[in-house]
C-alpha cells in the first residue's frame, strides 16, 4: 500500500464517508461517453456520473475509499468499474476514454507526482478528449503560508495527507508540460460561515483541458 494510500485508509476509517452534499456541475456529454473519476472517493460524483448514461470508471489510491464508493454505487444501475490504484500508473489502454474528471485529487501530491498524474490522464485521454479539473487556490481559506512548507504551495497534515494550493499559472504550467491545451482555467469563489458564525472564503481554480487532435 502506498504511503497516500494508507493515510486516506486512516482518515476514511475515522470518518466514514468523508465527501457529502452536492456534486460540482457535471459538462453535458452524449448517453455512453467513456469517463474516468481520478480520486473517485466514496463515490459521491459517481452516482451522478452515471444517471448521465455514461460508462464510468473510478480509482483511488484508498481501499477504504473504494470499498464505500462500491456500497454507494450498488445500489444503482449503470456502467461502472472502480479499482484501488495510483492516478499516476493507470491500468487503463491509451486514448481509452472520452473525458476525466480530476476534482480535488491531484493537489493531495507533490509537484512531480503531479506531473505524473496530468501525463497519465493525458495518455489514456483519446485525441479530442476533455480533462475537467478543480482544485483549492491560494485564497482559499485553509491555506496558511506561514508553517513550514514541502514545497511551495504545499502543507502536510498531521495525518499524513498532502494538500497543495494552486496559482492559476501553476495550473497552465502543469497541464501545458503535458500536452494539454487549455481551454479555460478561472478562479471561482464563494464565502461560507463557520461553526462560530464567522465567514470565511472558499476559492477554487476550474480548468477545462483538451487533448489535442494530432496534426494531419
Amino acid at each position: 500500500m502506498t504511503e497516500c494510500g494508507a493515510a486516506w485508509d486512516d482518515e476514511y476509517a475515522k470518518k466514514g464517508a468523508i465527501w457529502r452534499g452536492r456534486t460540482h456541475p457535471l459538462p453535458e456529454l452524449p448517453a455512453g461517453s467513456a469517463v474516468l473519476e481520478l480520486g473517485c472517493g466514496n463515490g459521491k460524483t459517481l452516482s451522478a456520473m452515471m444517471s448521465r448514461g455514461w460508462r464510468v470508471r473510478g480509482i483511488d489510491c484508498s481501499q477504504e475509499a473504494i470499498r464505500l464508493a462500491e456500497e454507494n454505487v450498488r445500489r444503482r444501475t449503470g456502467d461502472v468499474r472502480l479499482a484501488v490504484c495510483d492516478a499516476g500508473n493507470l491500468p487503463f489502454s491509451d486514448s481509452e476514454f472520452d473525458a476525466v474528471f480530476a476534482f480535488h485529487v491531484i493537489g493531495h501530491a507533490y509537484s512531480s507526482a503531479r506531473l505524473a498524474i496530468a501525463r497519465e490522464a493525458y495518455r489514456v485521454l483519446r485525441p479530442g478528449g476533455l480533462l475537467f479539473f478543480r482544485e483549492f487556490s491560494r485564497g482559499d481559506m485553509r491555506f496558511d503560508p506561514s508553517p513550514p512548507q514541502p514545497e511551495d504551495g504545499t502543507l502536510r497534515r498531521q495525518s499524513g495527507i498532502i494538500c497543495h494550493y494552486f496559482t492559476r499559472g501553476e495550473v497552465l504550467s502543469l497541464f501545458e508540460a503535458a500536452g494539454f491545451r487549455v481551454r479555460e482555467a478561472c478562479l471561482e469563489g464563494w464565502e461560507m460561515k463557520t461553526g462560530k458564525g464567522e465567514v470565511s472564503r472558499r476559492e477554487e481554480i476550474a480548468a477545462i483541458l483538451e487533448k489535442p487532435q494530432p496534426l494531419p
